[in-house]
Formats: C-alpha cells, sequence, structure tokens
C-alpha cells in the first residue's frame, strides 16, 4: 500500500503525463494541481491566459478535494509560466501566525494583480 505521500507524487506523475505537451494552460495547470490532495478530482472556471509586462499569466479558480473527500470552494490562482511560480489565494487556518498570514496574502496581491487588470 502506498503512503499518503507517494500517493499524492504518482497521481501528479500521472497528471503530469497527461498533460504534456499541451502548452502553457496545461502546463500552468499542473503547477497549481501540485499543492492539492486529489489532483485528478480538480475543477476548474474561468481559466485564461492574460499577458502583463511582457510575462504570460494564468488566471482562474480551482477547487480541490479536503481531506474528507468534500469540495473545499473554489479559491483563484495566478501562475507566472516564465518562472514558473504557481500562487493559491491563502486560507488562514487555526492557529496560523496573523503577520504570516498577512505576508502570504500580500504576496498573492502581488502576483495575481495581472489577472485583475485583465478583468476591469
Amino acid at each position: 500500500m502506498l503512503s499518503p505521500g507517494a500517493l499524492r507524487a504518482a497521481s501528479g506523475a500521472a497528471l503530469l503525463l497527461a498533460l504534456g505537451g499541451c502548452g502553457d494552460t496545461e502546463r500552468g495547470k499542473e503547477m497549481v494541481a501540485r499543492d492539492f490532495r486529489d489532483p485528478a478530482s480538480l475543477q476548474w472556471r474561468d481559466v485564461r491566459m492574460v499577458e502583463h509586462g511582457g510575462s504570460d499569466y494564468l488566471c482562474g479558480e480551482v477547487n480541490g478535494k479536503n481531506g474528507f473527500g468534500a469540495y473545499a470552494g473554489f479559491r483563484p490562482f495566478v501562475v507566472d509560466i516564465g518562472w514558473g511560480k504557481a500562487a493559491l489565494e491563502p486560507r488562514p487556518q487555526p492557529g496560523d501566525d496573523a503577520a504570516m498570514t498577512e505576508a502570504e496574502a500580500g504576496f498573492y496581491r502581488l502576483l495575481s494583480s495581472p489577472c485583475r487588470q485583465e478583468e476591469e
């Protein structure tokens, strides 16, 4: 029997193989999927490529399953395709240090500005 970590790695590898060669949108989705327990069950909406300041970004929302197998709700995400970095909207957890949560939120706001500007 595989450990949860090995299972996630195997699921991620399978997802990567399934998405291989599908372009920036699919590569960006794969980067976001790494942060979820069950990448194959992810739901996507409002996914779009945005060019901003000479860089390409993938913007949208993603919904994944929590530890109980229920969907946890859509969260905005942004991927800087050139840098290969993905960011999900932070969700404060009980016991989180407020300063850290604020820093994460600031990072997300900074990175997500290309997505918000495209909507205006």
